[in-house]
Formats: C-alpha cells, structure tokens, sequence
C-alpha cells in the first residue's frame, strides 16, 4: 500500500543517512588518532574547569576525544 511504502521509503533515508554521519564519525576518529600519534610531545596548557591547570600535551588531548 501507499503507506507502506512511504514507511519504507522513510526508513531507507534513514539508514542512509545514518551510515553517512558514521563514517563521518569514523574519519574524525582516525584524524584525532593520527594528530594524537603526531603530537606525543607538544606542550599545551591543561585545563580544568576553564582554569589553568597542569601542563599535558596535544596528543593526550586528541586521544582523549578520540
């Protein structure tokens, strides 16, 4: 019937679209894992709360979101 394939048709748009933002998901995972490798041993100033807290590095930083 009509509304079984509008059904059908609104669950195809979505699984589309959501297999696209996981592999946007996916390549930004890569990326912070690549500048986490990059960047072992450059000094950034850590925070916490939005407060100065102590010094990390920008690696640590990537990998933590990674």
């Amino acid at each position: 019937s009509r509304n079984d394939q509008v059904a059908t048709d609104m669950r195809l748009l979505l699984r589309d679209k959501t297999l696209a933002f996981a592999e946007g998901v996916l390549g930004l995972v890569e990326t912070l894992k690549r500048l986490s490798a990059a960047n072992v041993k450059t000094l950034m100033p850590g925070l916490t709360h939005h407060q100065p807290a102590a010094w990390t590095t920008l690696g640590h930083w990537a990998a933590s979101h990674a």
